[in-house]
């Protein structure tokens, strides 16, 4: 029985809690980037994401080793239809593929 109660509370707190939006991901905004040290074997990222406006982050992504680019992404952060988050990717450029936002906290989202 204790359970069954815990179990309620839980999806009450979760029903509760406002759902994500973009802009609370506007700390992603500016630049990522691993430099190619020695400790990446020269592997090389950079990631670019602009603030929140309008209800969208857009990004944008390339990776390398040495001087040569391994590949490229096109990146988006946006309100589904239903009021959630997604984050979609268009790899080398292609057609986007989206993730829905399943949890997040101050300084992270998966």
């Amino acid at each position: 029985m204790t359970g069954l109660f815990a179990g309620l509370a839980a999806l009450l707190l979760a029903a509760a809690a406002p759902a994500a939006t973009v802009d609370d991901l506007g700390w992603m905004a500016g630049s990522w980037i691993e430099d190619g040290s020695a400790d990446t074997g020269g592997r090389w990222t950079e990631e670019y994401w602009t603030g929140p406006r309008g209800g969208v982050m857009l990004g944008a992504s390339r990776s390398g080793r040495g001087e040569l680019l391994g590949e490229f992404e096109f990146l988006r952060l946006q309100a589904d239809a239903d009021g959630g988050v997604s984050y979609l990717a268009q790899p080398g450029g292609g057609a986007p593929v989206a993730f829905r936002l399943a949890r997040r906290d101050a300084a992270s989202a998966t």
